[in-house]
């Protein structure tokens, strides 16, 4: 997570640089950053006072298909999935399955560790100062080969017994939020693609959600990769982006107005509306614990910009996604393409700037 949301930076509310109209639509607006920078497809939701004011998807499934992407189409969310799982654990301490102060040892009590990480607590993993690097060195755990619950086993212990980084400094890790959501699998007894579904996709009505990047060919938007200059289509049907051990972490796809909900749950949370959670519970993910640079803050699941806003990206190499919301203006927008990281990273910034200067003032 390497790509800070620039606009967030600014003053957002001003920006109009860019030449975008709010007499245009959601879609055409949209369409004008696509083609600006060539991606394959770019979706977005706009939250705006309570209520999902309106989602678009733009583009192809596959550049050069000429299958266009359709409004339910599911985009990956990669470390979008890292709120997913604050918010389960959010869940299962409510249920008092959990404790934000409970320890790894506790949890993991029949699993070997280093004793830097027997009193690190499930909290501190999920706003990064736990000491977890950002991966597991061990190539074989992402082998495609494994049965995904084997591999997830040896991650953990790999994650478990590989040297720490500094303590109480964020240091953005994917282990984290594996170990997370190992740890919830381990106090339910259910996968951790369960509890998404019984605790957010079912009651938040989010019906064009799913898990991994693995579908027929051009019935969802495919990643993309860059050689050089040129974007190509990759197979979904063979294995591609990070592999399932990452669940957790990664590996939760959704279409935009599903996400436009989520990103209401939060956005009414913060605002003292009880939903999947409560409002208590909400607040408590969006509080600003420890600094991550530049004036931002790592909170449970999100980073907290200077001006208040509660930020995420992500990628799983081959997609990108963001999402942020504005709890004093009662705004939320969430942004997905099927376009490689670096690409993504600038199609969705542009995009962001541009939904801005789209909104009614």
């Amino acid at each position: 997570m390497k790509h800070w949301l620039g606009v967030a930076l600014l003053s957002v509310f001003s920006l109009s640089s860019l030449g975008f109209s709010s007499q245009n639509s959601l879609a055409s607006t949209l369409e004008a950053v696509r083609l600006k920078f060539g991606a394959p497809s770019l979706a977005a939701t706009v939250v705006k006072n309570g209520a999902v004011l309106e989602s678009a998807a733009v583009g192809e499934r596959a550049i050069g298909s000429k299958v266009a992407v359709q409004l339910g189409d599911m985009y990956q969310l990669g470390s979008l999935s890292k709120s997913f799982t604050a918010t389960l654990i959010a869940k299962l301490v409510e249920q008092k399955l959990l404790g934000w102060d409970t320890t790894l040892e506790e949890v993991f009590s029949d699993q070997k560790m280093l004793l830097a990480y027997r009193k690190v607590t499930i909290q501190e993993i999920l706003f990064h100062v736990a000491g977890f690097a950002a991966n597991v060195e061990d190539s074989a755990v992402y082998s495609w080969e494994l049965e995904p619950q084997k591999a997830r086993a040896m991650y953990l212990e790999k994650a478990l017994n590989q040297t720490p980084e500094a303590r109480q400094m964020v240091a953005y890790s994917n282990i984290g939020f594996v170990v997370a959501s190992l740890a919830a699998e381990k106090v339910t007894g259910k996968k951790w693609e369960n509890l998404i579904r019984e605790y957010i996709f079912a009651p938040l009505e989010l019906k064009n959600c799913a898990f991994g990047t693995r579908f027929p060919v051009l019935t969802q938007p495919h990643g993309h990769q860059q050689v050089g200059k040129t974007v190509m289509a990759v197979s979904p049907e063979l294995p591609n982006g990070n592999s399932n051990v990452l669940f957790g972490a990664d590996g939760i796809r959704c279409s935009l107005p599903d996400l436009g909900k989520y990103l209401l749950a939060h956005l009414n949370g913060e605002n003292g509306t009880s939903g999947i959670v409560s409002s208590q519970s909400f607040k408590y993910l969006h509080q600003p614990r420890a600094n991550a640079g530049q004036g931002i803050y790592a909170a449970l699941g999100w980073f907290i910009f200077p001006d208040g806003a509660i930020w995420h990206n992500g990628s799983n190499t081959l997609n990108f996604a963001e999402m942020i919301i504005f709890p004093k203006a009662n705004l939320a927008i969430g942004i997905a393409t099927n376009s490689p990281i670096d690409l993504g990273a600038a199609v969705t910034e542009a995009a962001m700037a541009a939904i801005i200067n789209w909104l009614p003032r």
